[in-house]
């Protein structure tokens, strides 16, 4: 079932587009797609996750060490650019078809 809705943006009370939407109301996905969504979204979580116990821990362990305040900032650069590095290409293989891959495309 396709809904029709008509939007209209106004600029000083005069109609100046209007544009026909297209909505699906449903939108079903196989098994195999949810648990690739899972397991995706499940990643961004644990990278989250291990970017704030990163971020929390540094305070204490930059103190233990003799870090200045004015170290921190690179200190988390350090960390975040290798990571967001690794990230990125770990992920090349599958918008390139890598064979390796294919199996969750």
């Amino acid at each position: 079932m396709i809904c029709n809705r008509r939007v209209a943006l106004k600029m000083k009370g005069k109609a100046v587009m209007s544009t026909a939407t297209n909505l699906s109301p449903t939108t079903t996905f196989t098994s195999r797609q949810r648990v690739i969504l899972l397991v995706l979204l499940g990643a961004g979580f644990l990278v989250s996750v291990d970017f704030s116990i990163f971020n929390v821990a540094l305070p204490e362990t930059g103190a233990g060490i003799g870090m200045q305040l004015k170290d921190w900032p690179w200190i988390a650069s350090a960390y975040a650019l290798p990571s967001a590095g690794l990230a990125l290409e770990r992920g090349l293989p599958l918008s390139h078809g890598d064979s390796q891959f294919a199996a969750l495309r």
